[in-house]
């Protein structure tokens, strides 16, 4: 268990109201963004028609569960953390999964340049880190502009789903996706819940529920 001045500093810096992203000045600029080289695994870069997908899937346990929970779909990890690729690769060779394939680098990378509008099912991002301090705003991943980009990759009737451990930041990508169009909270206008019966729990999630954290999830679909 966790020192009560950990767990103090903890609440402290995920319980703050998060700063709003625009005009921090320190944006690296998409172009340069999607000049970064990415890798597959196993497929080519030619291959990358995929059902769902998960970002930042870190130790595997929720992208292994779908591997076995859809056999016959189509799916995709984005890792940006190299230990964390190479420790999923190793994972999916021992275990002999064929239906997984990963992509190392930016998740941005492959929603822009590869992955074809309207073909994904599901996209998951489970636990990402909200970067909570204000001077790192920048690196919020889940920005409305990459978030219009994930619901164009949606088929029609596919979902978005987002677990978190910071309230703040369900608040603020709930809040993002409610102004895309075409895209309706499943649970109704501005609402966020506990639990989602169809997410594991992960690492990250007992992680946190361990700490003593709540969690807040949303999902969307696309109409």
């Amino acid at each position: 268990m966790a020192s009560p001045k950990k767990l103090a500093r903890i609440k402290d810096l995920y319980e703050r109201k998060l700063v709003r992203p625009e005009g921090t000045g320190k944006v690296l600029p998409l172009n340069r963004i999607l000049q970064r080289p990415i890798s597959f695994f196993p497929a080519e870069a030619g291959n990358v028609d995929f059902d769902l997908v998960e970002i930042g899937p870190g130790k595997g346990e929720f992208l292994l569960s779908l591997a076995a929970q859809f056999p016959d779909k189509k799916i995709v990890g984005l890792e940006i953390g190299a230990k964390r690729f190479n420790t999923l690769k190793t994972k999916l060779i021992h275990q002999n999964i064929t239906n997984v394939s990963l992509i190392f680098g930016d998740a941005r990378i492959p929603f822009h340049k590869h992955f074809k509008d309207e073909s994904i099912e599901k996209c998951f991002v489970l636990f990402p880190d909200p970067w909570p301090r204000n001077r790192h705003r920048h690196m919020r991943l889940l920005q409305k502009e990459f978030l219009m980009v994930i619901c164009s990759k949606l088929k029609k009737g596919g979902e978005f789903t987002l677990a978190t451990d910071v309230q703040e930041y369900a608040t603020w990508v709930c809040d993002n996706l409610s102004l895309i169009p075409g895209m309706n909270n499943v649970f109704g206008k501005g609402q966020i819940v506990s639990e989602l019966p169809d997410l594991i729990p992960t690492h990250f999630k007992m992680k946190w529920t361990a700490l003593g954290r709540s969690s807040w999830c949303l999902r969307f679909r696309k109409v």
